[in-house]
């Protein structure tokens, strides 16, 4: 596991857009990466958007979308069902870095199932850029949502957890702006832990002091389902990328 401590945010961010340009040049026909949401990557997909906009030696890499929550089209309206995560990251890089719509993938209910093995019939995941909860959630995998560390892509109740019908309800309001509860959706999508960890590489961002005990509890603790991003201890190609307030409670540590 690999630890990269940076300045601060702004830093940060150059060092995360850094690390995704490192893994997006290869002579390989394909390359796979997963995006995250959340606030932590937002100046490095701005930094990282006009580096690869049209650029013909990228067409080769493809984007997924780590998880991913299906409102219903608002009533009355033409519209199609919203995919709020692939919304989001529609406006925080892939608008700005002009990427097709044949190189965005996000989780569906009828390829969810069979994700995992299509995505290692077409070279595996080369790299996983991740934000993680202070509950220890990645992707859509909260503590309670899962059983075992070999579930791959699935879909999650939304009364799992009171957790996640909190954050069906608080998306509905923050991104879809919309006070109709008829359009939440009864479940969501998420890459399973199994997934992240067939990835080649994982990359882990953390900001800000009140990311301070995740860290240590991600990385110093116990391997454990009650925190589930513990598991990532356990892979042997991690790298944490993270300023100096969020790592404020490991330095002694390291």
């Amino acid at each position: 596991m690999r630890f990269v401590i940076t300045k601060d945010y702004a830093e940060l961010s150059q060092v995360i857009s850094s690390t995704m340009l490192k893994h997006m040049h290869t002579d390989r026909p394909r390359v796979n990466i997963c995006v995250t949401t959340g606030t932590t990557p937002v100046q490095a997909y701005q930094i990282l958007a006009p580096l690869v906009k049209d650029k013909p030696y990228f067409e080769h890499v493809h984007y997924y979308v780590v998880d991913e929550f299906w409102y219903a089209k608002e009533p009355g309206t033409q519209d199609v069902d919203i995919p709020v995560n692939k919304m989001s990251m529609d406006l925080k890089f892939f608008q700005a870095a002009n990427i097709p719509e044949e190189r965005i993938h996000t989780l569906r209910d009828e390829t969810v199932d069979s994700f995992d093995a299509a995505i290692q019939q077409i070279g595996g995941m080369d790299m996983v850029l991740m934000g993680i909860g202070t509950d220890g959630h990645f992707c859509g995998n909260h503590p309670g949502t899962f059983t075992n560390w070999n579930q791959g892509c699935h879909s999650i109740d939304r009364y799992c957890t009171p957790q996640v019908n909190q954050l069906l309800e608080f998306l509905l309001k923050d991104d879809i702006h919309s006070d109709d509860v008829s359009r939440i959706p009864d479940h969501y999508l998420t890459m399973g832990p199994k997934t992240i960890m067939d990835a080649k590489n994982i990359v882990m961002i953390f900001s800000g002091k009140g990311k301070a005990e995740t860290v240590r509890r991600a990385f110093f603790g116990p391997v454990t389902m009650d925190f589930p991003v513990s598991v990532f201890q356990l892979h042997p190609h991690v790298s944490v990328l993270l300023d100096e307030a969020a790592a404020s409670e490991i330095r002694e540590l390291l």
